[in-house]
């Protein structure tokens, strides 16, 4: 099964000279992630950049039919996670928005440079201690309809670092703590919370809080998502080296996601 991609060339052409509405917002955090993404829409026609007037760049191509614009978070952490989304929201106000980059490993199905989509968050801070957040409706079916087409998991070879990767969906948990500790707590409470737990971050419940605002008030949002490359097993075999596999793993694993999830012209 394949899902279309042919479009109308004149309106690509449109999308391709920048300004209204975009199809996909990526938020990275850290630049290995950044550079994996643009190093996979610098492959994407129409690539450009634009200074923004807060010393950020945004960054912008076709991917398949969707017009995708990337910015970088300027810090780790929830709060700045939503500070870009925003950002995001004025620049392009995207319909779909992927929080890109990478993760802890906290599951034994997940190993290093695998990637995890979302379909779930478990907020692990003391003040959200007990909650989830779903996807909304729309990605949900979106990312069932990916893996329909694919098996589950999904074994791919990345083309930037040749190996071979697991591409897996299921919840992840996110809160400000890093996690350098595989006996720790908040492991233990998110295996306790749901055993199917595959990772652990600290930018989702941000951008997730962020998304429910802004969907409040527009109503041509979709839904966001997060990808994220296994970069280190939570406190076990923690290597920067993964930093960079995992960041490209996980934007390759973007490119290939993003015709499921924007809409039919």
């Amino acid at each position: 099964m394949t899902h279309p991609s042919v479009y109308n060339r004149q309106s690509e052409l449109e999308r391709q000279a920048g300004g209204g509405r975009a199809d996909i917002g990526v938020l990275t955090v850290l630049s290995a992630e950044l550079r994996a993404v643009v190093a996979m829409l610098r492959r994407r026609p129409g690539f450009m950049t634009r200074d923004l007037p807060d010393g950020g760049v945004a960054y912008e191509a076709m991917v398949d039919r969707a017009r995708a614009v990337a910015l970088q978070a300027v810090e780790p952490g929830r709060r700045s996670a939503a500070v870009a989304y925003a950002a995001l929201s004025r620049l392009c106000s995207p319909k779909v928005v992927a929080l890109v980059g990478v993760a802890g490993g906290v599951h034994d199905d997940v190993g290093l440079g695998d990637v995890v989509i979302s379909d779930q968050i478990i907020h692990y801070e003391e003040s959200d201690s007990g909650r989830t957040t779903q996807l909304s409706g729309y990605i949900l079916r979106r990312v069932n309809e990916f893996f329909a087409a694919h098996d589950n998991p999904l074994y791919q070879v990345s083309p930037s670092t040749g190996r071979t990767f697991k591409v897996l969906r299921g919840p992840i948990g996110s809160g400000e703590a890093v996690i350098a500790d595989a006996a720790s707590q908040v492991r233990a409470y998110l295996a306790a919370c749901n055993d199917k737990t595959l990772a652990i971050e600290t930018e989702a419940g941000g951008v997730a809080q962020a998304f429910y605002e802004r969907a409040a008030s527009d109503r041509g949002v979709l839904g966001w998502l997060s990808i994220r490359g296994i970069s280190d097993l939570a406190g076990v075999d923690r290597d920067d080296l993964f930093h960079d596999i995992a960041s490209r793993h996980a934007a390759e694993t973007l490119e290939r996601i993003v015709p499921y999830l924007v809409p039919a012209d």
